[in-house]
C-alpha cells in the first residue's frame, strides 16, 4: 500500500508552481503525478517548479533512479522547466532526479 501526499499550487506572486511531497516516491508515483504540474504549467504560462522533498522517501530501485526524469519529461514537463528541489540528507539519493 503506498502512502503519499502531494500538494501543488501556482504562486502567482512569485510566478512559480511549488509542489510538496510527503510518503513513498517510486518511479511509478512520479510518472503518475508528473501531468499535474505540466497543467498547471500550461494553464498558467509558467515554466518553473520549485519541489520540496524533504518528507518524500525515496523508494526506488538503481533503474527508478535513471528513469524517473524520463516519466517526467514524458508527462509534459519538458526540459525547458526550471526546476529545483528541496531534498533532507543523503543527497546521493536525489543525486539523478
Amino acid at each position: 500500500m503506498m502512502n503519499l501526499d502531494c500538494e501543488l499550487e501556482y504562486d502567482e506572486e512569485k510566478k512559480i508552481i511549488r509542489g510538496r511531497i510527503t510518503g513513498e516516491l517510486n518511479r511509478a508515483v512520479a510518472a503518475a503525478m508528473a501531468s499535474q504540474p505540466a497543467e498547471l504549467s500550461l494553464r498558467h504560462g509558467c515554466f518553473r517548479l520549485l519541489n520540496d522533498l524533504r518528507e518524500a522517501d525515496l523508494i526506488p530501485s538503481v533503474l527508478d533512479i535513471y528513469m524517473i526524469p524520463r516519466e517526467v519529461e514524458k508527462a509534459g514537463i519538458l526540459k525547458t522547466f526550471k526546476l529545483a528541489l528541496v531534498v533532507r540528507p543523503p543527497l546521493d539519493d536525489f543525486r539523478f532526479l
